[in-house]
């Protein structure tokens, strides 16, 4: 199963050897988002260097002190590349779900498997964002924020 990893503003961070040890275990692809000072949500993805991986990471987190995410991949589908590493961005569009670094409001990051269809070139993980969390967005952009609803109310 894949690894997320979430690093509060306040934490010391992590080492290299954390980050080397869920890479090892998780060796398709990393990627990471981070909380900028202006409310955006800035990320990147498609790490296959741990190295790289972590230089960014330590600018991300000891330079900027931004509090950040890292995903670390085990490919299910959608095959092992930059674009379907995580996190992803809250869209309907393909041209957007596959961005491998920018801002959005929303990015989503997941560990395990969502038993859908999904088209040869995009995990199932993209596809569920694009066909059923973007619609739930768009109804009501906080719908991911912990607070009580209703299933039936989405869909």
């Amino acid at each position: 199963m894949c690894v997320i990893c979430y690093i509060p503003k306040e934490s010391k961070g992590l080492t290299y050897q954390d980050i080397k040890d869920m890479w090892d275990t998780n060796p398709h692809g990393a990627g990471m988002m981070w909380l900028e000072n202006n409310g955006k949500v800035a990320f990147k993805k498609g790490y296959f260097n741990v190295d790289e991986l972590y230089r960014e990471y330590l600018i991300i987190k000891k330079d900027y002190n931004f509090e950040c995410a890292l995903h670390f991949r085990i490919a299910t589908s959608g095959g092992i590349n930059e674009k379907m590493c995580h996190p992803f961005v809250m869209t309907n569009k393909d041209k957007y779900i596959i961005k491998t670094m920018g801002y959005s409001d929303v990015c989503v990051m997941h560990n395990g498997m969502i038993n859908i269809p999904h088209r040869e070139n995009f995990s199932d993980t993209a596809e569920y964002i694009m066909n059923n969390l973007y619609p739930m967005y768009k109804k009501d952009d906080r719908f991911f924020r912990c607070y009580p609803f209703k299933r039936t109310d989405y869909f």
